[in-house]
């Protein structure tokens, strides 16, 4: 349920909301197609930040296909599949990914919440459409 808050949030485009499934510390790391780190986001800046790098478009954000493992009783890992789209908005182009995501996760007084996230576009795509 953790991973559908968020992506709803991020769609209704809710950061404070979606910067509250993290940690006070949780970081960011996205890295484009070459490999090379992107961006990067500290703790309550996260959905800021992403909300700046998105653009005014309409957010929509998918995730499925999860590999969960429990580590602990208060620390977990995932790995998911992520489709996010921007449609053209203004004189700006859309933005269209394919991406696997690495989070982990850790539990604070009955809470799962997210410490790191690394959003990575190994050998898929991601572009910006013509407007």
């Amino acid at each position: 349920m953790l991973q559908a808050r968020l992506c709803r949030s991020a769609a209704r485009r809710a950061w404070d909301e979606f910067n509250g499934r993290f940690t006070e510390n949780a970081q960011l790391r996205v890295y484009g197609v070459n490999g090379a780190l992107d961006c990067f986001a500290f703790g309550s800046e996260i959905g800021h930040v992403i909300n700046a790098r998105l653009g005014s478009g309409q957010l929509t954000v998918r995730a499925g296909c999860e590999e969960l493992t429990v580590l602990s009783a208060t620390r977990a890992e995932g790995i998911w599949a992520v489709e996010y789209f921007v449609p053209p908005s203004g004189k700006r182009g859309g933005l269209h990914g394919i991406a696997e995501l690495h989070q982990t996760y850790e539990q604070h007084s009955g809470r799962w919440l997210i410490r790191s996230v690394d959003l990575t576009h190994p050998i898929l795509e991601a572009r910006i459409l013509p407007t």
